[in-house]
């Protein structure tokens, strides 16, 4: 028997259903390093890419775990832009 695999529509809805239940707390990281609304929304839009990218990952967190990886994400997205 074959292992079953995600599809790309489960992926999509788990990304979906994570950035709806915490979008606030992804923008609120990231304001704390940035000032522009357009860098916020790039910075946390950039995130959710990283993490689909790495969804098989995502998936094994807990809950509390995946919201920690999100914000780490988004600190560290925010120092490169900094940098720049």
């Amino acid at each position: 028997m074959l292992p079953v695999t995600p599809s790309e529509a489960d992926n999509s809805a788990i990304i979906t259903e994570f950035f709806l239940n915490h979008k606030t707390l992804l923008y609120a990281e990231a304001w704390k390093y940035l000032t522009l609304q357009e860098d916020v929304e790039d910075i946390v839009y950039e995130t959710l890419a990283r993490i689909m990218g790495h969804i098989e990952t995502f998936r094994r967190l807990l809950p509390r775990e995946q919201l920690q990886y999100a914000k780490a994400i988004v600190r560290n997205l925010s120092y490169i832009h900094l940098k720049r």
